[in-house]
Order: structure tokens, then sequence, then C-alpha cells
């Protein structure tokens, strides 16, 4: 009664096709195809108290956009060389309540990657890719969401990522990490609502620790911390539910880099800047037949 099994076993099989209606040198058709096991197992310590462990392999193909330069920035034909990478996932957990409205999810995870798809060359906003050997991910996530008096929730989460080459290759050392991989990144929201006039409220906080944004780790984008509100009615007319809603995003109207581009070494075109404080209103309309 307490412990619960499960397994499973999944075949995929991809195929990309591609036909050039320009210039005919570009069809070509690639398939990748792999069988992926899974097993986990759940035991109930308490009623409220779950502990969790998984492992699985995992098997990600190259995208049409991963596969379609060979060279930057004058490509010479399809990247045919291209491997899918592979990995090994395992994790292990728990989840439990907390009293009687406090429900708390918490996680360890590894991940090891072979033949991990990267950046080769970056050059006139198109990037060809390549196979970089072995890479792992260590990690934890952990998330509180709670319901409180007066219709007050809470909700926060924090994920850390340990993510690095395992393998050396051209002028990347072993143990440089990974880009883009955000070491440490949090959420929270403090959310109320009135039900007597379908009045709803919530305010959220982002937070990103900075990131490297080239394999060799010579330079990286700054962290950041960003808030939001969000506000509306909800009315209910027969079948009928009527939404207004407003979004105000970065409220402080803090200047950062909300994403990255990985070695895009031309004039080093690495960064991607957040929007600044902006605002969202809409109205949803909805019927239920």
């Amino acid at each position: 009664e307490k412990v619960s099994l499960h397994a499973g076993l999944r075949h995929t099989k991809v195929t990309f096709e591609n036909t050039d209606l320009i210039s005919h040198s570009y069809d070509s058709q690639q398939t990748y195809s792999d069988t992926l096991p899974v097993l986990g197992v759940t035991y109930k310590v308490t009623p409220t108290v779950n502990l969790y462990a998984n492992a699985g392999k995992g098997f990600e193909t190259p995208t049409f956009v991963e596969q379609a330069y060979d060279t930057v920035p004058t490509p010479t034909g399809r990247n045919a060389n291209l491997k899918p990478s592979k990995s090994k996932n395992y994790e292990v957990g728990a989840k439990a309540f907390l009293g009687d409205n406090l429900l708390m999810n918490v996680a360890l995870f590894k991940v090891l990657t072979e033949n991990e798809i990267v950046v080769d060359q970056s050059s006139g906003g198109i990037s060809s890719y390549k196979n970089a050997g072995d890479t792992e991910r260590n990690g934890l996530e952990l998330s509180l969401d709670g319901s409180f008096a007066h219709n007050i929730k809470g909700y926060v989460s924090y994920t850390y990522l340990d993510a690095e080459f395992s393998d050396s290759f051209g002028s990347v050392n072993s143990g440089n990490k990974i880009p883009g991989a955000y070491k440490e990144r949090a959420y929270t929201e403090l959310s109320w609502k009135h039900p007597e006039t379908g009045f709803f409220t919530a305010l959220e906080g982002i937070y990103s620790s900075r990131t490297f944004v080239n394999d060799t780790n010579t330079a990286d984008a700054g962290s950041y911390a960003v808030f939001n509100w969000r506000g509306g009615f909800n009315q209910k007319l027969s079948k009928w539910k009527f939404t207004e809603y407003m979004r105000w995003e970065n409220l402080t109207d803090k200047n950062y880099v909300s994403s990255i581009r990985p070695n895009d070494n031309q004039y080093s075109r690495y960064y991607e800047p957040g929007l600044p404080s902006n605002l969202t209103v809409g109205v949803n309309v909805s019927y239920q037949f």
C-alpha cells in the first residue's frame, strides 16, 4: 500500500525532410531514432508525505535550424554530420503538505548528456552547430505553495543549476559552464481575490543570476530582479464569463538582459534586452455550451 512502481518504454523515430524550391541544392532527408526506458518508485511515508525516485533516458534530435548550415557566414551545404544528443536523467524528491494549507515540493536531479548540441559559429545573424561531447547538469528545485486566510495565496519557487562541459573541445576547457544556463532562478507571487466583487490581484518577483554567454566563459550577462503586477475582475452571467484584466511588467523600469544568443561572437552580439516598463490591458469573453 505504501510503494508504487512505474515503468515505461518509448520508441521515437523522427524524419526531417527538406525540399529547396529555389536552388535545389539543399534537398535532404535525415532520420533519427532511439528507444527510451524510464523507471520510477514512490514511497508514501505518511498520507501527506511522499518520497520518489525516477531514472530514464532522453533523446534530442537536431532541429531544422541546427541542421541548416555546415559553416557560416558562407555555408556550402547542410550540416549532415550533426548527431542527436542522448541523456541519462536521475531525480529524487519529496512532496509534502506542511500543515493544512502549505504544499512543498523538493527535487534533486542529475543529467548526463552525450553529444551535446552547441553553437559552433555565429555570424551575420545565422549560426552553425556541432556536437561538443559530454555535459553534466546537477541541481535542486524547491517550491512552496500556500493558501491563507482572507483569500490570500503565496507561491515561491527556487532552482539551482550547475551545468558544465565534461569534455574539452577546441578552446573550451572541461569544467567550463554551459552558456545560458542560469545557476540560480527564483519566482515569488502573492495574490488576493475578493469573491464578492470578482476582483483579483497579484504581485510577482523574478530573479535570475548571471550567466555566461559563450563556451569559453570570457563574457557574461549580469543578474537581475524584476517585479510585475496584475489585476482585474471576473463576472459570470448565465453561461457567459467575462474577464477584464491589466498587467504591468517591470514596475521599476529596470534595464536588464532577458535572454542571450550563445557564442554570437560577431561584434559580441550576445545580449537581448528585456522590455522596459510596459502595460497590457485586455478583455476575455467565453461561453459554455
